[in-house]
Protein backbone atom coordinates (compact mmCIF):
# COMPACT_ATOMS: atom_id res chain seq x y z
CA UNK A 1 0.00 0.00 0.00
CA UNK A 2 1.63 3.36 -1.03
CA UNK A 3 1.78 6.06 1.51
CA UNK A 4 0.10 9.17 1.14
CA UNK A 5 2.16 12.00 -1.08
CA UNK A 6 2.81 15.49 0.41
CA UNK A 7 3.85 17.06 -2.80
CA UNK A 8 7.26 15.66 -4.02
CA UNK A 9 7.58 13.82 -0.50
CA UNK A 10 6.02 10.56 1.22
CA UNK A 11 3.96 11.26 4.47
CA UNK A 12 5.87 8.52 5.97
CA UNK A 13 9.19 9.87 4.95
CA UNK A 14 8.54 13.50 5.59
CA UNK A 15 10.53 15.67 8.08
CA UNK A 16 11.02 19.07 9.20
CA UNK A 17 13.74 20.49 7.42
CA UNK A 18 13.80 24.19 9.38
CA UNK A 19 17.48 25.39 11.52
CA UNK A 20 17.03 23.51 13.99
CA UNK A 21 17.14 20.01 12.06
CA UNK A 22 20.21 21.27 10.31
CA UNK A 23 21.86 22.39 12.81
CA UNK A 24 24.89 20.51 14.72
CA UNK A 25 24.76 20.41 18.56
CA UNK A 26 27.52 21.95 19.91
CA UNK A 27 29.37 21.28 23.38
CA UNK A 28 31.53 23.12 25.70
CA UNK A 29 35.11 22.15 25.44
CA UNK A 30 36.66 20.19 28.55
CA UNK A 31 38.57 23.35 29.78
CA UNK A 32 35.34 25.35 29.53
CA UNK A 33 34.00 22.43 31.36
CA UNK A 34 36.37 23.00 34.38
CA UNK A 35 36.08 26.68 34.25
CA UNK A 36 32.71 26.43 35.00
CA UNK A 37 33.31 23.87 37.89
CA UNK A 38 35.46 26.07 39.50
CA UNK A 39 33.79 29.00 39.70
CA UNK A 40 30.76 27.36 40.68
CA UNK A 41 32.82 25.73 43.42
CA UNK A 42 33.53 28.99 44.73
CA UNK A 43 29.64 29.20 45.59
CA UNK A 44 29.54 25.65 46.93
CA UNK A 45 27.58 24.70 43.78
CA UNK A 46 28.02 21.83 41.51
CA UNK A 47 28.64 21.47 38.18
CA UNK A 48 26.62 18.07 37.91
CA UNK A 49 27.12 16.44 33.74
CA UNK A 50 23.06 17.20 33.63
CA UNK A 51 23.82 21.26 34.60
CA UNK A 52 26.53 21.00 31.76
CA UNK A 53 24.21 19.49 29.57
CA UNK A 54 22.15 22.49 29.38
CA UNK A 55 25.04 24.51 29.02
CA UNK A 56 25.65 22.24 25.42
CA UNK A 57 21.94 23.08 24.82
CA UNK A 58 22.36 26.76 25.64
CA UNK A 59 25.23 26.85 22.60
CA UNK A 60 22.29 24.72 20.37
CA UNK A 61 19.73 27.41 21.12
CA UNK A 62 22.35 30.10 20.37
CA UNK A 63 23.29 28.80 16.81
CA UNK A 64 19.74 28.39 15.97
CA UNK A 65 18.91 31.42 16.89
CA UNK A 66 21.58 32.45 14.89
CA UNK A 67 20.79 30.65 12.01
CA UNK A 68 17.22 32.15 11.73
CA UNK A 69 18.21 35.82 12.43
CA UNK A 70 20.62 35.12 9.40
CA UNK A 71 18.24 33.52 6.98
CA UNK A 72 15.10 34.43 7.69
CA UNK A 73 12.99 37.69 6.79
CA UNK A 74 10.05 39.36 8.36
CA UNK A 75 8.26 39.42 5.46
CA UNK A 76 8.89 35.85 4.93
CA UNK A 77 8.07 34.26 8.47
CA UNK A 78 4.21 36.60 8.34
CA UNK A 79 3.55 35.23 4.89
CA UNK A 80 4.60 31.80 5.85
CA UNK A 81 2.88 31.15 8.88
CA UNK A 82 -0.02 32.61 6.51
CA UNK A 83 -0.05 30.07 4.31
CA UNK A 84 0.36 27.10 7.42
CA UNK A 85 -2.92 28.39 8.58
CA UNK A 86 -4.85 28.39 5.56
CA UNK A 87 -3.75 24.74 4.73
CA UNK A 88 -5.00 24.00 8.02
CA UNK A 89 -8.06 25.77 7.66
CA UNK A 90 -8.49 23.79 4.13
CA UNK A 91 -7.45 19.99 5.91
CA UNK A 92 -10.45 20.98 8.17
CA UNK A 93 -12.67 21.51 5.57
CA UNK A 94 -11.86 18.73 3.50
CA UNK A 95 -12.07 16.20 6.78
CA UNK A 96 -15.66 18.32 7.08
CA UNK A 97 -16.73 17.15 3.70
CA UNK A 98 -15.94 13.24 4.16
CA UNK A 99 -18.81 11.15 3.54
CA UNK A 100 -20.59 9.11 6.33
CA UNK A 101 -18.91 5.81 5.59
CA UNK A 102 -15.14 7.69 5.50
CA UNK A 103 -15.89 8.76 8.69
CA UNK A 104 -16.83 5.70 10.26
CA UNK A 105 -13.43 4.39 8.47
CA UNK A 106 -11.80 6.98 10.42
CA UNK A 107 -13.75 5.81 13.70
CA UNK A 108 -12.54 7.86 16.83
CA UNK A 109 -8.91 9.03 14.67
CA UNK A 110 -11.75 11.79 13.38
CA UNK A 111 -12.18 13.65 15.63
CA UNK A 112 -8.58 13.54 17.05
CA UNK A 113 -7.42 14.84 13.55
CA UNK A 114 -9.90 17.78 13.25
CA UNK A 115 -8.80 18.38 17.11
CA UNK A 116 -5.20 18.46 16.49
CA UNK A 117 -5.84 20.85 13.20
CA UNK A 118 -7.61 23.22 15.31
CA UNK A 119 -4.71 23.15 17.75
CA UNK A 120 -2.52 23.78 14.42
CA UNK A 121 -4.18 26.87 14.18
CA UNK A 122 -4.44 28.41 17.30
CA UNK A 123 -0.77 27.84 17.88
CA UNK A 124 -0.07 29.63 14.19
CA UNK A 125 -2.17 32.30 15.41
CA UNK A 126 -0.64 32.98 18.51
CA UNK A 127 2.95 32.60 16.85
CA UNK A 128 1.31 35.31 13.93
CA UNK A 129 0.97 37.69 16.84
CA UNK A 130 4.76 37.80 17.36
CA UNK A 131 5.61 37.72 13.76
CA UNK A 132 3.18 41.06 13.51
CA UNK A 133 5.89 42.64 16.11
CA UNK A 134 8.75 42.48 13.83
CA UNK A 135 9.55 45.08 11.79
CA UNK A 136 8.02 45.94 8.21
CA UNK A 137 11.40 45.04 6.88
CA UNK A 138 14.89 44.09 7.04
CA UNK A 139 15.79 41.46 9.46
CA UNK A 140 14.66 39.63 12.75
CA UNK A 141 15.56 40.89 16.01
CA UNK A 142 18.66 39.36 16.95
CA UNK A 143 17.47 37.45 20.39
CA UNK A 144 20.44 34.93 20.31
CA UNK A 145 22.27 36.28 23.26
CA UNK A 146 19.45 36.78 25.16
CA UNK A 147 17.85 33.32 24.87
CA UNK A 148 21.55 31.80 25.74
CA UNK A 149 21.61 34.09 28.59
CA UNK A 150 17.73 32.68 29.83
CA UNK A 151 18.92 29.23 29.15
CA UNK A 152 21.75 29.73 31.59
CA UNK A 153 19.95 31.34 33.97
CA UNK A 154 17.49 28.93 33.85
CA UNK A 155 19.30 26.01 34.65
CA UNK A 156 20.45 27.91 37.60
CA UNK A 157 16.86 27.37 38.57
CA UNK A 158 16.35 23.90 37.50
CA UNK A 159 19.59 22.27 38.03
CA UNK A 160 21.34 24.20 40.66
CA UNK A 161 18.31 25.35 42.61
CA UNK A 162 19.89 28.81 43.15
CA UNK A 163 18.10 31.76 41.83
CA UNK A 164 20.64 33.60 39.32
CA UNK A 165 21.63 37.55 40.30
CA UNK A 166 23.15 40.47 39.02
CA UNK A 167 25.77 40.40 41.24
CA UNK A 168 28.93 41.64 39.38
CA UNK A 169 31.13 38.57 38.57
CA UNK A 170 28.37 36.36 40.70
CA UNK A 171 27.87 32.82 39.79
CA UNK A 172 25.75 33.46 37.49
CA UNK A 173 27.78 36.12 35.18
CA UNK A 174 30.81 33.88 35.54
CA UNK A 175 28.80 31.09 33.80
CA UNK A 176 27.15 32.87 31.48
CA UNK A 177 30.70 34.50 30.47
CA UNK A 178 32.15 31.58 29.76
CA UNK A 179 29.25 29.88 27.49
CA UNK A 180 28.98 32.95 25.93
CA UNK A 181 32.30 33.18 24.96
CA UNK A 182 31.99 29.78 23.75
CA UNK A 183 29.00 30.46 21.53
CA UNK A 184 30.30 33.27 19.95
CA UNK A 185 34.28 32.33 19.97
CA UNK A 186 35.36 35.69 21.57
CA UNK A 187 35.64 37.81 24.57
CA UNK A 188 32.12 38.39 25.76
CA UNK A 189 31.03 42.10 25.53
CA UNK A 190 28.48 43.71 27.99
CA UNK A 191 27.99 40.33 29.82
CA UNK A 192 26.51 42.22 33.39
CA UNK A 193 23.76 44.10 30.84
CA UNK A 194 23.03 40.50 29.35
CA UNK A 195 22.47 38.75 32.84
CA UNK A 196 20.06 42.00 33.92
CA UNK A 197 17.65 41.23 31.11
CA UNK A 198 18.35 37.41 30.39
CA UNK A 199 17.07 36.43 33.96
CA UNK A 200 14.12 38.51 33.16
CA UNK A 201 12.84 36.28 30.52
CA UNK A 202 10.63 33.71 31.38
CA UNK A 203 11.70 30.43 30.04
CA UNK A 204 9.84 27.03 31.10
CA UNK A 205 11.56 23.59 30.09
CA UNK A 206 9.68 20.71 28.82
CA UNK A 207 10.18 17.44 26.48
CA UNK A 208 9.89 19.73 23.33
CA UNK A 209 12.67 22.13 24.73
CA UNK A 210 12.71 25.66 26.01
CA UNK A 211 9.59 27.29 25.66
CA UNK A 212 9.97 31.20 25.87
CA UNK A 213 7.91 33.94 26.72
CA UNK A 214 8.20 37.26 27.73
CA UNK A 215 10.59 38.49 25.02
CA UNK A 216 11.49 42.02 25.58
CA UNK A 217 11.60 42.34 29.41
CA UNK A 218 12.73 44.83 31.73
CA UNK A 219 16.36 44.47 33.04
CA UNK A 220 16.34 43.50 36.55
CA UNK A 221 18.22 46.16 38.31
Amino acid sequence: MSSLRVGKVSAKSWKPVGVGVVTKKRQLSKADEQQIASQLKTYRLDASQTFLDRMNNALSLYDVQRAIHDSNKPGIVRKKLKEAKQACATYLDALGSLPDTAMYLLGGDFNTMCDSAKKAMDVIATATISANNYPAKGKLPDSARLLLGAAVAQAFRDILKSEPTTTKAGPFESVLTIVLGAATSREPDEVHALARRAIAVTVSQDTNGMKVSNLNPKPSN
